[in-house]
C-alpha cells in the first residue's frame, strides 16, 4: 500500500518491491514491533520458501541501535549471519521483544540446516543496506522499504 492510495487496502504485512539491482521489500505494521517482526518474516520469505521446512533448532537474537531504522537493520543482519557463518537457515521468527526507550530487539528464530534447505533457497541476499531506508507513517501503519544486496 502506498500513502495516498486510498483504493487499496493493506493485505499483506510485506511485498516485494522492484529495485533496479537488487531485491526489496516494502513492510508493515501497526507499531514498531509488529514492523520488525514482518521484516523479519519478509526477509524469511526472499531467503527460502519455508512451507515445507519444521525447525530443527531455535537460535536466540539480540540486537541493540541507536534507532528504530537501524534496530531493524541490525537484526536483519543478524538473520542473514545465520546463513553465512553457522550453516543455518531462518524458517521461522518468533514475537520480538522490543524495548524502545533502549532501542534493543531480541527474538527466536527457528533454523534448519542449510544442507536441508539448500533445495528451497529463493535468493541468495549479500547484505542489507542503509539505501533510503526511513519509516513512515501511512493512515495507521508504518511502513518501510528494506533494500538488500543479492
Amino acid at each position: 500500500m502506498i500513502c495516498g492510495d486510498k483504493h487499496r487496502r493493506h493485505l499483506l504485512p510485506f511485498e516485494e518491491v522492484e529495485h533496479t539491482a537488487d531485491k526489496a521489500l516494502r513492510v508493515y505494521g501497526h507499531n514498531l514491533q509488529e514492523l520488525i517482526e514482518n521484516a523479519c518474516r519478509g526477509t524469511i520469505w526472499l531467503l527460502v520458501d519455508n512451507t515445507a521446512l519444521v525447525a530443527t533448532q531455535s537460535v536466540n537474537l539480540h540486537v541493540e541501535a541507536a534507532g528504530p531504522e537501524q534496530l531493524i537493520v541490525r537484526l536483519l543482519k543478524e538473520l542473514l549471519y545465520l546463513v553465512d557463518d553457522r550453516q543455518a537457515v531462518p524458517v521461522g521468527v518468533d514475537a520480538v521483544q522490543l524495548d524502545e526507550r533502549q532501542m534493543q530487539a531480541a527474538c527466536g528464530v527457528g533454523v534448519v540446516p542449510l544442507s536441508e534447505a539448500r533445495p528451497y533457497l529463493r535468493s541468495a541476499i549479500k547484505a542489507v543496506t542503509y539505501h533510503d531506508l526511513h519509516i513512515t507513517r501511512c493512515g495507521g501503519l508504518l511502513s518501510i522499504v528494506v533494500t538488500f544486496d543479492t
